[in-house]
């Protein structure tokens, strides 16, 4: 207080008597701490100032004045913001309306407004994150994760306590779970009388969601396990007594109960000797495919056992001829004027497939089959017969020839070959001016000037284009069906141009050699670019060798032709592992080939 008074008492002789009496009242009220009221003062005092200095002076008054208010309100916001850690929706609209109130007193700082805007930003994150909780809230509901869902709308209340509904909301919930709860109980337990473990199961992992922390779950989920395994020890005695001992097994893998290892070491031993003397009956009986089909069972059980591994690779062997498919390409016909392109084309077909081919397809040599055509004159179904072939490329290079277009021109340019002396204009402008009196003249240009002598010479540039052309028929012969089973005509074109122009010495005219490819290189460049695309062609039709095995399969097995379709399982089977292919379809087949050979 004595602090106060003595400013009190400084101002007083600073501002003398002749400032009006108002302002030592604001001045008193100021002092005092009432600065609401000194502020009033001041703000009357400013109108009946009469000097632009005690205007000046009690401008300054008022902006310390409005900052003491602001610290005030500030200080009250910061106090209200404070009442909840984190804070609320509540406790930052209380800040805001505060400083609202403090608002008409801002000054030239603007820290009220200043802070205004931020606690509004933080409300709108707030808002945001309160929307996002009910947003996933209701995503888990629809999952049936009630007990999750609960939860994000109890961090989203914590958020904003006054939102009434979200308090019905949460009240919706939590009545519901209470009552679901008890009706997922008495079903689980109506199912496992029953005997349906897998509808017992799928009801308790909701009952787990909805209240993970229920003390009843343990007891519930040991009910389970026994009814499981129960169950489990019925399913595999009924597979054992239909022989089905890799579905057996199978389960027992699936299943996710303890202390079946003992169970899965004896399903196996039985396993393994039942699938190998299925394999050898088969064998003995003719039946190979069904007997490399029991001897990869037999395999996945005991793979160390000798005896099985004979017998597989036996199998084995047959099924691996089957799968290896042989194509041939004799030599291309060429058009007259290129005999060499025929052998060049097919010798590049035949480089590419062997880089590209899949597993199984195989390339005759070019040279035995040309023997057959050209001079024993066979057709090509007794040549696949004969070679063991199925599937001939024969083709044709009708055309391939370059063209050239030349064209050219002469230019011309000037070159400089010397210098020449001529009579100086501008001397003879002085004497018909000034006259011959030199000594008269304002300045003495010289009497000549040299000049640059130019000649005019011609040189030689043009353009020179090249453009290769092919036209190349392909046929694929299926020497099975004994029928061309594909035909085209593959055209192509190859341009090459450049600029040339000779050097001019004396100028800038630089030489510009002609850089153009050979005719060998752009006929290679074409011809590669034709075979990409037969090589294309010829690719596709090999290409998913499973998804086709898988294929044969399916529609044998539609029209009840069971042994064609073990062919094609045991086929696609053994493609499948050689090409080291693993997608859907190589699973099917697997899947086809335990569902159609289980059992006697």
């Amino acid at each position: 207080m004595k602090e106060k008074v003595v400013i009190l008492s400084l101002l007083l002789l600073v501002v003398g008597c002749v400032t009006p009496p108002k302002y030592y009242t604001g001045q008193y009220f100021f002092a005092q701490g009432n600065y609401i009221e000194a502020l009033r003062y001041y703000q009357v005092v400013l109108k009946e100032a009469q000097t632009a200095s005690d205007r000046e002076m009690i401008q300054k008054a008022i902006e310390s004045t409005k900052g003491k208010i602001a610290d005030d309100f500030l200080k009250r916001a910061a106090e209200a913001y404070s009442q909840s850690r984190p804070p609320t929706l509540q406790s930052i609209n209380k800040a805001i309306s505060m400083l609202q109130k403090g608002s008409p007193y801002e000054n030239h700082l603007n820290r009220i407004s200043k802070k205004i805007k931020e606690y509004s930003e933080e409300k709108d994150t707030i808002l945001c994150e309160v929307q996002n909780l009910i947003y996933d809230a209701e995503k888990m509901m629809q999952k049936e994760e009630y007990f999750y869902a609960l939860q994000a709308l109890y961090k989203a209340q914590k958020k904003d306590k006054m939102d009434k509904q979200l308090s019905d909301k949460i009240t919706d919930l939590e009545n519901f779970i209470e009552g679901q709860k008890d009706l997922y109980f008495d079903q689980i337990n109506k199912f496992l009388n029953m005997g349906n473990v897998d509808e017992a199961k799928n009801i308790y992992d909701k009952l787990v969601l909805m209240t993970p922390h229920h003390p009843k779950l343990s007891t519930l989920q040991e009910q389970i396990r026994d009814s499981e395994r129960k169950q489990l020890i019925s399913e595999i005695l009924l597979l054992e007594t239909q022989n089905k001992w890799l579905k057996a097994y199978q389960a027992l893998k699936k299943s996710r109960l303890d202390g079946l290892d003992q169970e899965m070491a004896r399903i196996s031993r039985i396993a393994s000797q039942y699938y190998y003397n299925k394999a050898k009956t088969y064998l003995k009986s003719g039946e190979t495919h069904l007997a490399y089909i029991a001897s990869v069972k037999a395999k996945q059980f005991n793979s160390h056992n000798v005896s099985i591994f004979q017998i597989h690779k036996e199998c084995e062997d047959y099924i691996e001829k089957q799968i290896h498919k042989y194509i041939a390409i004799p030599t291309f016909d060429a058009p007259v004027n290129d005999p060499d392109a025929g052998k060049l084309f097919s010798d590049a077909i035949i480089s590419g497939l062997f880089r590209t081919l899949p597993y199984g397809i195989n390339i005759v040599e070019r040279e035995k089959i040309d023997l057959l055509m050209n001079e024993k004159k066979m057709e090509l179904k007794s040549i696949g017969n004969l070679l063991g072939v199925d599937m001939i490329i024969t083709g044709n290079v009708s055309l391939l020839k370059v063209d050239h277009n030349i064209s050219e021109r002469m230019a011309t340019t000037k070159v400089k070959i010397g210098e020449e002396e001529r009579p100086n204009p501008e001397f003879t402008q002085m004497v018909n001016t000034y006259g011959k009196n030199i000594d008269k003249w304002p300045h003495k240009p010289p009497m000549t000037i040299k000049e640059d002598k130019f000649q005019l010479v011609k040189y030689k540039k043009g353009r020179v284009s090249m453009k290769a052309f092919a036209d190349v028929s392909v046929r694929i012969f299926d020497t099975k069906k004994a029928a061309i089973v594909y035909a085209k005509d593959f055209q192509d074109c190859v341009g090459k141009s450049d600029e040339f122009q000779e050097s001019v010495d004396g100028t800038d005219i630089s030489e510009d050699p002609l850089e153009l490819p050979t005719e060998t290189e752009i006929k290679r460049e074409l011809q590669n670019r034709v075979i990409d695309r037969i090589l294309d062609v010829i690719l596709k039709t090999f290409e998913n060798r499973e998804k086709r095995f898988l294929q044969w399969a399916t529609f044998h097995i539609e029209r009840k032709e069971y042994p064609e379709a073990i062919k094609f399982i045991a086929q696609g089977y053994l493609y499948s592992k050689r090409a080291k292919k693993d997608n859907r379809y190589s699973q099917k087949i697997y899947n086809l080939m335990v569902d159609l050979t289980e059992g006697d």
